[in-house]
C-alpha cells in the first residue's frame, strides 16, 4: 500500500502550524546523524531559499551504489549532486540494503539547509500530523466578547465602574491554563467587579497540540464607543484571530510554549510586530534528528535579552514543539 499522510486539521488557525514529530525511534541514531550532517554540508551554499523538499536514499542495483532521489537534484549543478552521491557512498560503506527517507528545508534567513531523515518503513500507512488547536470560548470569541462588554457597560450605568477607571484600559487580559481554566491577572479595580462574570462563564475548551495541553494569553478588546456612547456593537471578524496581531479584533491571542522556557515565552509561525510591548524576538528551527532547536536568528531586542532567550530555548530537553520544516518565532514581553 502506498504511504499516505493524513493531515488532521483541528483548527484553521495557524494554517502552517506546528507538526508533531514521528521519528522518536531514530533519535541520535549514528547512521542518521552521519547522513544528516553530510547532506547539510553538501547542500549549504546554494541560492535556494524558503523551500522544503522530500528525498529518498536507496541502492541502485544496476550500479550497486546509493543514490539521492529528490526534486532538489533538478535545482543544483550536476557536479554538486555527483559529489554528494560519492560522499554518500563513502559514508554508507558496508551498509547493505539501506533505505532512508526524509526532507530538506532551505532556510529563509541563513545560507544553510536543514535535513531530517529516518529509516523507510514500507508498512507505514498513515503518519498523523497534529495541528495546534488553542483554547477558545465555548460560545465563540464574539459572544464572549459581547458578554464581557455588556457586563462592564451595565456596571458603568450602575455606578460600580467609573469611566475614568477605564480611560487607560483597552483590554481585559487573562491567561487560559492547560485544561481551559481562567488564570486572571490583576486589572486595577476591575478585577473584583468582574468576579461574578468569570464565575458564571464556563471554562474555555481544552487547547491541545501534539497530544499536549497548551495555554494562551488572551486580551479581549474593550469597545469604548459601545461602552460609553451607546454605540452599535462593532461588526468584526474572528475567523483568524492572529496570534501576534495587535489590531482591532475581538481579542488578541498568544500561544505560550508548552515546555519550560524559564519564564513566560510565546511562539508563533509569523514574525511578531516589533513594538514597545516586546523585549526579545528570536526564531529557531527544530532539528528532529538532534531533538533540539538550532540556528537562531535575532529579530528584535537588546543583545542581553535575545541571547538569554536563545540560551533558554537551547536548554529545553523535553516537551519540545517538534516542528519540522519552518522557523518558529519565540518572543517575550516586557
Amino acid at each position: 500500500m502506498k504511504k499516505a499522510i493524513l493531515l488532521l486539521l483541528l483548527s484553521g488557525i495557524l494554517y502552517s502550524a506546528f507538526g508533531q514529530s514521528f521519528y522518536d525511534d531514530n533519535r541520535l541514531d549514528p547512521t542518521l546523524v552521519k547522513v544528516k550532517n553530510l547532506l547539510e554540508k553538501c547542500l549549504a551554499g546554494t541560492n535556494v531559499r524558503n523551500l522544503e523538499s522530500s528525498f529518498k536514499i536507496q541502492s541502485n542495483k544496476n550500479i550497486n551504489r546509493y543514490e539521492l532521489i529528490s526534486d532538489i537534484n533538478q535545482m543544483l549543478p550536476e557536479t554538486k549532486i555527483a559529489l554528494l552521491n560519492i560522499q554518500l557512498n563513502k559514508s554508507l560503506k558496508g551498509q547493505k540494503s539501506l533505505r532512508l527517507e526524509g526532507g530538506v528545508f532551505f532556510d529563509d534567513y541563513l545560507d544553510s539547509a536543514l535535513v531530517y531523515v529516518k529509516y523507510f518503513h514500507p508498512d507505514t500507512v498513515y503518519e498523523f500530523i497534529s495541528m495546534a488547536d488553542p483554547p477558545r470560548p465555548r460560545e465563540g470569541y464574539e459572544k464572549f466578547s459581547k458578554d464581557l462588554n455588556d457586563v462592564i457597560k451595565a456596571k458603568i450605568k450602575a455606578g460600580k465602574i467609573s469611566k475614568d477607571s477605564l480611560a487607560k484600559v483597552n483590554y481585559i487580559e487573562f491567561n487560559v491554563g492547560r485544561g481551559g481554566m481562567f488564570k486572571r491577572t490583576i486589572q486595577n479595580s476591575l478585577n473584583k467587579e468582574l468576579d461574578s462574570f468569570f464565575i458564571a462563564k464556563k471554562s474555555f475548551t481544552n487547547g491541545i497540540f501534539s497530544g499536549r495541553l497548551i495555554e494562551i494569553k488572551v486580551a479581549f478588546v474593550l469597545f469604548k464607543n459601545y461602552l460609553f456612547n451607546d454605540g452599535s456593537w462593532p461588526e468584526q471578524s474572528i475567523n483568524n484571530p492572529g496570534y501576534v496581531d495587535y489590531g482591532g479584533e475581538w481579542a488578541r491571542v498568544k500561544l505560550i510554549t508548552p515546555f519550560d522556557a524559564c519564564e513566560e515565552t510565546f511562539y508563533s509561525d509569523k514574525l511578531p510586530n516589533q513594538n514597545s510591548e516586546l523585549r526579545a524576538v528570536v526564531s529557531m528551527v527544530f532539528d528532529d534528528v538532534l531533538r533540539k532547536y538550532i540556528r537562531p536568528v535575532i529579530h528584535f531586542g537588546d543583545i542581553k535579552e535575545t541571547n538569554q532567550l536563545v540560551e533558554d530555548l537551547k536548554s529545553v530537553h523535553r516537551n519540545n514543539l517538534g516542528y519540522i520544516g519552518n522557523r518558529i518565532y519565540f518572543y517575550r514581553e516586557k
